[in-house]
């Protein structure tokens, strides 16, 4: 089955990957970028956004749907970024069919194992969705209690239906089914030995992971940029990661 996705715009395919909880539209960023050299191909991972629901899900599968969606295109080999989960995605894809990247763009993720994180949210919006809230007030209400007052309620609502019922539109069951597959390292032994850049945000909770030499064990040829932003840095630096990417692309 084939990933819902969207493209924009015309020129080199750039086959973009989201993180955990998000959906095609968090790099929308990209919708308007490097327009007459790359055509921008935004996806929805398995089990986010308006892509099907499976407990099959590791990095091998999620590389696989990425060259399922370019061999749908009739594109050989293609250019990848992908933000946290699919950052790791689009590393997974180099290092299975090197052959077919040109060249790597990884947003704030490290190849390694790491603790599990949001499986408080992803709990908590599945005893939601169980519910199906007939008003945004309850939901909003119901999840800010389950989270004792830490939900980032804009976001987490995003992953719900526009009109009540308020079902979350993601794979819940399926998504915790797999943390320990999310959460995993990639295997070591393999290198991708294109172009590579990785961009970390100075204040993410993912410097606490970073090493730069173990990183080049898989990416050889990677390059390593920082940004003053957390996690979001293709949000919170939209500017200083364009200008970063198009040095990198063009």
């Amino acid at each position: 089955m084939l990933l819902n996705y969207k493209t924009y715009g015309e020129g080199l395919p750039l086959l973009a990957m989201h993180g955990l909880m998000g959906d095609k539209d968090n790099l929308a960023f990209l919708k308007n970028a490097f327009d007459g050299q790359y055509q921008k191909i935004l996806i929805d991972q398995r089990n986010h956004g308006d892509s099907f629901h499976t407990y099959n899900m590791n990095y091998s599968i999620m590389a696989e749907d990425l060259f399922n969606i370019a061999d749908h295109l009739e594109h050989d080999s293609v250019y990848l970024i992908g933000h946290s989960m699919g950052g790791k995605a689009v590393m997974e894809a180099a290092l299975q069919h090197p052959d077919r990247v040109e060249k790597l763009i990884v947003l704030d993720m490290v190849p390694f194992a790491f603790p599990y994180r949001y499986v408080d949210y992803m709990e908590a919006m599945l005893k939601a969705h169980e519910k199906s809230f007939m008003t945004k007030e309850e939901l909003k209400d119901f999840l800010l209690n389950e989270l004792h007052e830490k939900a980032p309620f804009p976001f987490l609502a995003k992953n719900f239906s526009r009109k009540p019922p308020y079902r979350c539109r993601m794979g819940l069951k399926e998504l915790l089914a797999n943390v320990d597959h999310i959460f995993e390292e990639l295997p070591k032994g393999r290198t991708y030995s294109g172009e590579t850049i990785f961009i970390y945000g100075r204040n993410s909770f993912m410097m606490q992971y970073l090493d730069e030499e173990k990183i080049k064990e898989y990416f050889p040829m990677a390059s390593f940029h920082y940004v003053d932003s957390g996690h979001l840095v293709h949000l919170d630096k939209k500017e200083e990661v364009l200008s970063l990417l198009g040095d990198f692309l063009l």
